[in-house]
């Protein structure tokens, strides 16, 4: 199982979050926080643990996001002791 949304999907996150200065809470891991379109400047948000990234494009949103509900899956599949192979 891959990630899930579309690349229209991505942009329809993606430009309203830049148009509306928004940030991006990721509830899946790390990062924690992602920053659009440079809405925000690195002295405007906290980084308390290295969970803040920045990123440009939608493109760029859809590799981090794919990232940590790749690395969610896992540690999920762990703590239900299923192996990688095995249908969720």
């Amino acid at each position: 199982m891959g990630f899930s949304l579309f690349d229209v999907e991505l942009e329809f996150i993606f430009d309203p979050c830049v148009a509306g200065k928004m940030l991006i809470i990721n509830p899946q891991g790390s990062p924690g926080c992602i920053v659009p379109g440079g809405t925000h400047s690195p002295e405007d948000v906290e980084d308390r643990e290295d969970s803040v990234l920045w990123v440009d494009n939608a493109e760029e949103l859809s590799e981090v996001l794919a990232s940590s509900s790749s690395r969610f899956r896992e540690f999920r599949n762990l703590v239900l002791g299923r192996s990688q192979g095995e249908q969720e």
